[in-house]
């Protein structure tokens, strides 16, 4: 069967380069996205400046819901009732392109001449799948959880240099302690809670790992090496020390619970967070009289070979489904680069988001830094996230990290049982489903 697809993927694009007049007709492509509110409104200008530029081709954008949405997806896909543009989540797209839902971009890109060199090569690197590119991406995935935030005025009153945000591991938990307050066996104000922010505490922990120069996976996927030199152990006991000195975890998750719906670095009780590159204009949006500082995630300077970093496991990219017919696929693309790669196109749509492009040379435009004096800041956050492997059973091994760093967090269990349980359970998992692919 995906034979078959890439074969009739191929025959298209032969049949796209012998005809131009072909692909000059009056073309419709179906867009799904899930972007809401105000970021609809901004696609719809970022469509109709593609539409300008391309009288040919109609752009249907369709809002989708985000409830069950990888099972929706993954239904559409296998019916063949879905669109012909898909925004797609990193950590899906492996396994649609595993099962031969989605269908190759790399000739289509070479056709077109697209320099895949104006993108960080980190953020194309999880778009790939056994050598093929499926997707481009389009809001960048770096940055998403190894931006530092900081409250100058807690700063200050703690006797923090407002203008220095820790570096280091070491600095952040010196800073963690003088910024927690207590109240006999209460949390009146938290320094840091390492596993709050826009990613999951399965998705927290690598970037965790990654700040002490190790990763949860090999860079193929195929073995789980976070536990060797000892750096998963580190990594899981500096967290518990963190907990630990704002009264362990169960008072922390109490503590930020209480707020409801309040996020506590809006209300300044919580003094730094990682999160984010476009939480910086939430902030401005929301809260304009709240006086932070941006920095990077701090590292592990007992570690030599260790520096700033975060990962790249979230983000977008758009992708064709193997049942779009021939003559939209060249309309498709089109579509696509111009999300990934236009300045006035999908640059200009994360530009009024506060956020990188993932195109080097877009993230220079003046704009960033006439509304963001921490710009340079977003920049090396950007330069220094790098690629994890995102293997298409990475859901259930996320569930077997979030098990670990959870029951170590609350105390359930200790950090080295933890580890290796959570190490062969993973190991189990990506022996069996490497070994099913022979």
């Amino acid at each position: 069967m995906r034979n078959l697809k890439m074969l009739v993927y191929a025959a298209t694009c032969i049949l796209l380069m012998a005809s131009t007049a072909l692909a000059q007709q009056k073309v419709e492509i179906v867009f799904w996205h899930w972007w809401s509110g105000d970021n609809e409104v901004l696609l719809q200008e970022v469509i109709d400046r593609f539409e300008e530029d391309y009288p040919w081709i109609d752009i249907i954008p369709q809002q989708q819901s985000w409830t069950n949405r990888p099972d929706r997806v993954m239904m559409a896909m296998i019916s063949a009732t879905g669109p012909d543009v898909l925004m797609t989540a990193r950590e899906e797209l492996t396994n649609l392109a595993l099962q031969g839902l989605i269908v190759p971009l790399t000739e289509l890109v070479e056709e077109n001449g697209l320099d895949l060199d104006i993108f960080y090569p980190q953020e194309l690197a999880g778009l790939y799948w056994q050598g093929e590119l499926y997707a481009l991406p389009m809001a960048s995935g770096g940055a998403t959880d190894n931006t530092f935030y900081y409250n100058k005025r807690l700063f200050r009153e703690a006797g923090l240099d407002p203008n220095r945000p820790p570096e280091t591991w070491e600095a952040l938990r010196e800073a963690h302690r003088k910024l927690t307050i207590t109240d006999g066996r209460e949390l009146v104000q938290i320094g840091i809670d390492p596993l709050w922010g826009y990613n999951t505490i399965g998705e927290m922990f690598p970037s965790w790992l990654a700040s002490n120069n190790t990763t949860l996976l090999d860079a193929e996927g195929r073995k789980v090496v976070f536990h060797e030199e000892g750096r998963g152990l580190e990594t899981l006991n500096y967290i518990v020390q963190l907990y630990d000195d704002a009264l362990g975890a169960p008072m922390v998750q109490q503590f930020m619970h209480a707020a409801f719906e309040q996020n506590r670095f809006f209300t300044e009780d919580m003094a730094m967070c990682l999160y984010h590159s476009g939480f910086s204009k939430n902030i401005w949006d929301l809260f304009p009289k709240l006086d932070f500082g941006i920095g990077v995630r701090p590292y592990n300077s007992d570690n030599p070979g260790a520096a700033p970093a975060g990962t790249i496991s979230r983000g977008w990219g758009n992708t064709i489904p193997y049942y779009v017919s021939p003559e939209k696929y060249q309309a498709a693309y089109l579509f696509i680069e111009w999300l990934a790669a236009a300045l006035d196109g999908g640059s200009w749509f994360v530009r009024q988001q506060g956020r990188p492009s993932p195109v080097i040379e877009h993230n220079e435009h003046p704009q960033y830094y006439n509304v963001n004096p921490y710009w340079d800041y977003v920049k090396f956050a950007m330069e220094t996230s790098i690629p994890v492997a995102i293997p298409p059973i990475n859901q259930r091994l996320m569930e077997l990290v979030t098990t670990m760093v959870g029951h170590v967090r609350m105390g359930f269990t200790n950090p080295t049982a933890a580890q290796e349980q959570a190490v062969e359970q993973m190991q189990l998992l990506l022996d069996e489903y490497w070994n099913s692919l022979w």
